[in-house]
């Protein structure tokens, strides 16, 4: 089971990305990352790795492609992408966690509503 909590039941299971810019397309973003990126490397001391912007158009181009590969935990970058999403850059990753606790936690630490959320995601069928 996966858990995500979110301090207002009105929000949509959306990425800090897509609340922050609805226009931005996946190859945008990766560029965007990719001109930082260096800048990231410098204050962290570490190579992360990206691909470069014409790799990532060409996987671009094969959205099915593309598609089945973020599907199976593929991201092109995913590392980069994790660590900068911990450091409040928006990001085209939702946040889940294995834990309920952890969930709730972000659930009612900041509450904007009379009604917070907390999702569960289960793989497969339900045991009995």
């Amino acid at each position: 089971m996966l858990f995500r909590g979110q301090p207002d039941a009105c929000w949509l299971l959306e990425t800090t990305l897509d609340r922050k810019s609805k226009q931005m397309q996946v190859g945008e973003y990766y560029r965007l990352i990719g001109r930082i990126k260096p800048e990231i490397e410098s204050l962290t001391g570490v190579e992360w790795s990206l691909p470069v912007v014409p790799e990532i158009e060409k996987l671009l181009d094969g959205y099915h492609d593309f598609s089945l590969a973020l599907t199976f935990g593929k991201w092109p970058g995913y590392g980069y992408m994790a660590y900068l999403r911990h450091h409040g850059f928006p990001s085209p990753l939702l946040d889940w966690t294995r834990s309920p606790y952890i969930a709730a936690f972000f659930a009612f630490r900041a509450v904007h509503a009379d009604r917070v959320a907390i999702y569960a995601l289960s793989h497969g069928p339900a045991s009995t």
